[in-house]
């Protein structure tokens, strides 16, 4: 099986170099994909043009107090075996060199929600909740991605975690709120209000 070589990650002040099995990836729309990596979340980029564009994001995003949870960019050199013109892997000892950088973040315990097509999935995951403050913290969560133009949302909800909801893969409107974020608001509020009128 075809590997992935990143090298010059730092963790805990050393530079790493990790061997990722091309067959454990998941697929990424952006990024060359996502491996677990111990208990983190790594999304490998071989190269850096959205490298600024997700920093800015993830600073707007805690700015805002959305809950993303611990999240950092390094910069990595990234080998991949080469590619036939099928778009086969050739022998390993082939390997293209990229300068990229890898996005890390904890790998969640939780249901996984995207809206890429539609609400159902997210609401179907809030009508299973029936505690308040469980509700209000996703509420505030909810308003600050409408504040933040979240788009795209995408993330984990788990009602027994301090922050019961946690957005993943970040990518912010510069046009201010998105329809997905609304959605997601009234969805809360419209739970909230129907749990306070049954207690």
């Amino acid at each position: 099986m075809p590997t992935v070589i990143v090298s010059g990650v730092t963790t805990d002040e050393n530079a790493e170099t990790h061997i990722l099995e091309w067959g454990a990836v998941i697929p990424s729309r952006e990024a060359l994909g996502l491996w677990v990596v111990g208990q983190k979340m790594w999304k490998v980029f071989t190269s850096n043009q959205q490298c600024a564009r997700l920093k800015g994001d993830l600073f707007r995003a805690e700015q805002y107090g959305l809950p993303i949870g611990p999240t950092r960019i390094t910069p990595c050199r990234v080998r991949l075996p080469v590619r036939d013109v099928l778009g086969n892997f050739t022998e390993q000892h082939s390997l293209q060199s990229h300068e990229g950088f890898v996005l890390i973040t904890n790998h969640f315990q939780g249901r996984h929600f995207t809206l890429q097509r539609g609400v159902g999935v997210f609401r179907h995951l809030i009508l299973q909740i029936s505690n308040d403050e469980v509700l209000k913290r996703i509420d505030r969560a909810c308003s600050a991605a409408v504040a933040v133009g979240l788009r795209d949302p995408q993330g984990f909800i788990n009602p027994t975690n301090y922050n019961p909801i946690v957005f993943i893969d970040i990518h912010l409107s510069r046009g201010g709120t998105t329809q997905a974020s609304q959605d997601m608001l009234v969805i809360t509020q419209n739970r909230m209000a129907s749990v306070r009128n049954h207690t």
